[in-house]
């Protein structure tokens, strides 16, 4: 019963969904018909302006650190139930229910998940996604790399069957969250930062 408890509230946290509700509220619009369409942080850069893209970013990754956190005070010394939460949230941010199921694709809530659960190593896995998708210059291909290593990581240090495979299923939601940029990375159809940037016509929030 803890654990269908500890699921629930991660997922109801995690439907909090900042990118969403910053262009409903403010700006009286849905973020996922304009610029790449996610209603994520990297899409509310794009169309709302970086400030912006990084509140939700920070938002995003503060959900899941306090949904963790709320489970953690309760079960501390229970790891499987903390990832149950954390994992939750993150899918709340994907398939939130007033949405229709279409959320964001989670990657600022994957980063709060590793925040949660060890701070120097999260803090350590944002700044190598900033410059992984900076190099490459595709922020998907970065997300995709920081949910492939973080379930090596915990195989590595020993972390419960659990864990690793709880961590491998999120990684292949994920993918499937991905799977258009894939698409679109394999025909040489994907856009890059840069040509997100240089094509951008931010949509004011505080008028």
């Amino acid at each position: 019963m803890s654990y269908v408890l500890a699921a629930l509230l991660g997922y109801f946290v995690g439907c909090f969904q900042t990118a969403y509700l910053m262009g409903v509220y403010l700006k009286k619009m849905d973020i996922r018909q304009h610029g790449s369409t996610n209603a994520g942080a990297s899409n509310a850069a794009i169309v709302f302006g970086l400030k912006y893209g990084l509140l939700t970013a920070f938002i995003d990754i503060l959900k899941t650190v306090v949904a963790v956190g709320i489970v953690s005070y309760f079960f501390p010394d229970n790891l499987i139930i903390q990832f149950v939460a954390g994992l939750s949230c993150i899918v709340g941010h994907m398939f939130p229910f007033y949405m229709d199921f279409k959320g964001g694709k989670g990657f600022a809530s994957y980063a709060g998940l590793i925040v949660a659960m060890d701070v120097r190593l999260g803090l350590l896995m944002i700044i190598v996604f900033f410059l992984v998708a900076l190099i490459l210059d595709k922020v998907f291909l970065s997300a995709m790399f920081a949910t492939l290593f973080y379930p090596a990581y915990n195989l590595y240090i020993g972390s419960p069957p659990s864990v690793i495979l709880m961590l491998m299923g999120m990684f292949a939601l994920m993918t499937y969250k991905h799977k258009e940029n894939i698409r679109r990375f394999r025909v040489g159809e994907e856009k890059g930062i840069r040509d997100y940037i240089a094509h951008r016509k931010t949509i004011k929030l505080d008028k």
